[in-house]
Order: C-alpha cells, then sequence, then structure tokens
C-alpha cells in the first residue's frame, strides 16, 4: 500500500507551529486511503493542503507566512513541494 512521505532538512523540534498542525491533519487525511502515484491524486492532495493552509491563516497559526504549494516533478517522481519565502520547506510523495 502506498503512503504519504516527506522529507524536509528542518529537525522536527524546530517545526513552527502551522507545519506541526499541516502535517498531523495530512497524516489523519490519508491515514486510511490507499494512494495512488497519480497526477490526479497529487492535485487532489495540493487542494486539501491549501485549504488546511489558508484555515491556518485564519486561526493566525501562519500569520505573515508566504507559504505556497507546489506540484512539482522529480526523476518522473511527482511530489508535492511547500515553499515559504522562496525556500523550499518540505516535499510530500506518495511512496
Amino acid at each position: 500500500m502506498a503512503e504519504l512521505t516527506f522529507k524536509t532538512n528542518i529537525r522536527r523540534d524546530k517545526w513552527p507551529r502551522w507545519m506541526k498542525k499541516l502535517h498531523e491533519y495530512m497524516t489523519r487525511v490519508t491515514q486510511d486511503r490507499e494512494l495512488e502515484p497519480t497526477r490526479d491524486e497529487f492535485l487532489r492532495l495540493k487542494m486539501i493542503m491549501e485549504g488546511c493552509i489558508e484555515n491556518l491563516k485564519d486561526e493566525k497559526q501562519a500569520r505573515r507566512a508566504s507559504i505556497h504549494v507546489f506540484l512539482g516533478e522529480d526523476d518522473n517522481r511527482l511530489s508535492l513541494i511547500i515553499m515559504r519565502s522562496n525556500l523550499v520547506i518540505t516535499s510530500y510523495y506518495i511512496e
């Protein structure tokens, strides 16, 4: 069964609050689902992430943060790239 995995250069104890909440939410959303590494699945996950980020901004968790989610392709593998202030924060991919 394929699952959503991530890669980041930030130690888990140094994650900002919005990043922890986003990761917890994405873990809950994909917990009991069988994911397929298709473009449609990544677009669905991208919409979910963008909605979660907007909710975090409304709750003042990510007030001034300029956070964006992009769909990227690396080595013929799709991934969701979360960027803040033009820096890659996290990459999510289905493995």
